[in-house]
């Protein structure tokens, strides 16, 4: 989704972000931001000067970067390996992370055995390879500033 304000990210961008999900698909939905477009959000106010940013009740945050803050009833987790809200860069993401993406274990396995005799010693290595890859592409969806 391209964003619609130029090269600057606007409240209506992450609404249409969040829309490109379907409803079905946003259960346990998040909004995945880079620090400086969430430094950004915090400075969003309706016209009548409240914040967009909707402090929550949560004194520990429940997952890695998570803010005490909701934006449109989902939480915002602060990414540091997004992107700042340059042109052609994509500060953010929308959707359940853990749906969308999936670590695998390759088939198979390596052994290794290396023996020191004087030591009297053997080690053993057993090797496997972790991969990834997107699972669902329809259950996240990702803002890049045009």
């Amino acid at each position: 989704l391209y964003n619609s304000a130029g090269a600057k990210v606007v409240p209506a961008d992450l609404v249409k972000l969040k829309n490109k999900i379907k409803a079905k698909h946003r259960v346990g939905a998040a909004y995945y931001v880079s620090t400086e477009l969430f430094e950004e959000m915090e400075l969003w106010e309706d016209k009548n000067g409240r914040p967009l940013l909707v402090p929550t009740n949560a004194t520990v945050p429940t997952q890695v970067g998570a803010t005490p803050y909701t934006y449109k009833g989902f939480p915002v987790i602060v990414d540091d390996y997004l992107d700042e809200p340059l042109t052609g860069k994509m500060p953010a993401f929308f959707g359940n992370f853990k749906d969308f993406y999936a670590y695998y274990w390759r088939k198979g396995f390596t052994s290794e055995q290396e023996r020191k005799a004087n030591e009297r010693i053997t080690n053993y290595y057993t090797r496997t390879r972790l991969g990834g890859r997107v699972r669902y592409p329809k259950r996240g969806a990702r803002l890049q500033v045009s």
